[in-house]
């Protein structure tokens, strides 16, 4: 959780925007990639975050005429900085955010009208063998004992209840492990594109930022919109280095993870990145190309 000046980043805010017969625009839809995480923890308030500042920004400069979007991109290994630093350090951050979607957005490009094409498709992600029993049980013996120490000490509520949800997570992953092989995880992938100039590709569950950078890098269409945590978001997808770093995101039950505190309490196994790769280069063949001899769609 620490800043990681050397980490990935998506340092952009991509941008479509969508206009009436008249020239004025009826929505625009703007993605960021990083967590909505600086006020978390400094607030009990249900907030926004720093979208909600951003989306305020849009509607400031084109109107309530105007359905301002706000959508996640892959930022499952990205915070938005500084990360707690409250509602303060949201807003700036929203308005910064705001105001470079007012600008892509004011100075977007028109699409030639084309064919519209979608195609959706599924993985099953594999997911790793389960811990042995022998690993789980000392683990759940440890956590019962941090959480019994706790409350002799009269810990707070909320460091209890963190101690208390590793308890009853490792009671789960036990009985899971007793019961056979983890269930794979879908993974849905949705590619809407016009004709050749445009691809919005989107994804289920927390993706991290380097698969929006391999997109980026390797799509067909002149423009490319990615968004993750669509249509489900059950865990993260980390890279194949990232499984072998570790850390909360990307570490295997029983290491107090993500994937511990998931439904499943199993993590994706090694492998996937190029899995995932591979199904995006085939929606793009499936939708190559689709604009030749097409006839214009009206507005």
């Amino acid at each position: 959780m620490k800043p990681n000046p050397e980490g990935a980043t998506v340092p952009r805010v991509e941008v479509l925007r969508i206009d009436a017969l008249n020239g004025k625009p009826l929505a625009i839809l703007f993605s960021h990639a990083a967590h909505p995480v600086i006020v978390h923890g400094t607030s009990t308030l249900v907030s926004a975050d720093y979208p909600g500042f951003a989306v305020a920004e849009v509607r400031k400069r084109f109107g309530s005429g105007t359905a301002a979007m706000f959508a996640q991109a892959c930022g499952g290994n990205i915070n938005g900085e500084p990360l707690r630093g409250g509602f303060e350090a949201a807003r700036r951050a929203g308005e910064a955010l705001g105001q470079a979607a007012v600008q892509a957005a004011t100075e977007s490009q028109q699409l030639e009208a084309a064919r519209l094409r979608v195609k959706s498709v599924s993985l099953a992600l594999p997911m790793q063998d389960w811990p042995s029993l022998k690993d789980c049980q000392r683990a759940l013996s440890q956590a019962e004992s941090r959480l019994a120490e706790a409350r002799q000490k009269g810990a707070d509520e909320r460091a209890r209840w963190y101690l208390q949800d590793d308890v009853l997570c490792l009671r789960e992953l036990i009985e899971k492990a007793r019961c056979g092989e983890p269930a794979a995880l879908r993974f849905d992938l949705n590619l809407l594109a016009w004709g050749d100039e445009f691809g919005l590709l989107t994804m289920t569950h927390e993706v991290f930022a380097e698969y929006q950078l391999w997109i980026d890098q390797n799509s067909p269409f002149r423009h490319t919109m990615v968004l993750a945590y669509t249509n489900g978001c059950e865990g993260y997808v980390p890279t194949d280095r990232d499984f072998a770093l570790g850390g909360y995101e990307a570490a295997a039950a029983p290491a107090p993870s993500a994937a511990l505190r998931c439904a499943r309490r199993a993590a994706l196994r090694p492998g996937i990145e190029r899995l995932i790769q591979q199904q995006i280069q085939t929606l793009w063949s499936d939708t190559a190309g689709i604009n030749k001899g097409a006839t214009p769609c009206q507005p």
